[in-house]
């Protein structure tokens, strides 16, 4: 139902239809008589004594909301046109006002769907963006492992008798590094894959995170193309709980991409503390540092190193770390003096 009323120069109620009770619940011999004022908000009453005040002035009022109070509920927003009109007594105001309330409460749905609908469409496009690059970037880094390996493979076949043992180790050991790093940017990749769609989960079980340091130290140390490693740790234990897969990704990550940075031969200091309460890891390799340019981006995804002499990757090793990390409620970050290596840390709570 519409609300149809009439109101004095005070805004006073002088006539009003049976249907208004209805829609805003209060009984018409409750209203007439009354400055409509008292129903409305605060905010609203400057809006409608202005109102008013232009429509008794002649002016036609189109289409002004307000929401009025009822007492058996949440408020009704109401949509009036009113206009004046002329007697020989004094002067009035017809008012009509329709309940909108639902209209606008659909309106702001379907607002709220479209901005879901939005942030859909970006992250669709996001992802394709992703697909496109990630595909540009795979397909030329693979080249350089497989060219290395068919390179060394062919040459084992055609020079087999020709070649002393110890060439022959050390064709195998160029392979095996290889394929170390194959493995690498397939695990990276895989990992990526599920960061971008929403898949990364966490399986926390109880562990000691001293422990996992000397697993993947002891495996790392003997992988083709690896560094020495030297692990320092102040306590004996660090129980906590975590998804110990995934944080053995972020050392290995972590220890890898100090062994791309260090010269041969350099050793690669691993370090665990507990401080302010929170399990602190580093590793500090022994290379070039990282510089001041690049150190904004160096956790973003496909930052690649632009250090001349040392191999390039996919550039997500330490995006996988900061995300891994951040999923744990930890903090990663660089510690870093140009021209003297670099120590990338990071902190998990204990």
């Amino acid at each position: 139902y519409d609300v149809i009323l009439t109101m004095d120069r005070e805004g006073r109620v002088t006539a009003i239809n049976t249907e208004a009770e209805e829609v805003l619940g209060y009984p018409v011999e409750k209203l007439m008589g009354h400055g409509y004022l008292e129903y409305l908000s605060d905010a609203e009453k400057k809006k409608a004594a202005e109102a008013l005040r232009r429509g008794l002035q002649g002016e036609k009022i189109r289409f002004l909301e307000l929401a009025l109070s009822r007492p058996d509920g949440p408020p009704v927003i109401l949509s009036l046109t009113g206009t004046r009109l002329y007697g020989e007594g004094e002067d009035a105001a017809l008012v009509i006002a329709r309940d909108v309330t639902e209209a606008r409460k659909m309106e702001l749905e379907l607002q709220e769907r479209n901005l879901l609908l939005e942030e859909a469409n970006r992250r669709l496009r996001e992802l394709d963006n992703l697909k496109t690059e990630l595909v540009g970037i795979v397909g030329h880094e693979l080249r350089s492992p497989l060219t290395v390996i068919y390179s060394y493979s062919a040459a084992l076949k055609d020079h087999w008798d020709k070649m002393e043992e110890k060439r022959k180790l050390e064709c195998v050991d160029h392979m095996l590094r290889e394929c170390n790093r194959l493995n690498r940017m397939v695990e990276n990749v895989l990992d990526l894959s599920r960061i971008e769609s929403d898949r990364l989960f966490l399986h926390r079980q109880p562990g000691d995170l001293v422990a996992l340091l000397k697993d993947v130290a002891r495996e790392m140390s003997v992988t083709t193309g690896s560094r020495p490693i030297r692990l320092v740790t102040s306590v004996d234990r660090m129980d906590m709980k975590a998804d110990w897969d995934k944080i053995k990704q972020v050392v290995i990550n972590l220890l890898d991409n100090a062994f791309h940075f260090s010269p041969p031969e350099a050793e690669v200091t691993v370090t665990g503390d507990v401080q302010d309460g929170k399990a602190v890891v580093r590793v500090k390799d022994k290379g070039p540092g990282i510089p001041l340019e690049h150190r904004d981006r160096l956790f973003d995804k496909f930052t690649q190193s632009k250090t001349s002499g040392m191999e390039r990757g996919l550039g997500l090793g330490l995006y996988i770390v900061r995300t891994f990390v951040e999923a744990h409620d930890g903090e990663v970050w660089l510690e870093d003096e140009e021209d003297q290596g670099a120590v990338v840390a990071f902190s998990l709570p204990v």
